[in-house]
């Protein structure tokens, strides 16, 4: 696995959760 494709997948879940949570 590349570490690249996680640490994208990662940041790119926390950014949706972080807007899930503004928006709401």
């Amino acid at each position: 696995m590349n570490t690249e494709i996680t640490t994208y997948i990662g940041y790119s879940a926390s950014l949706f959760i972080v807007l899930s949570f503004i928006l709401k």
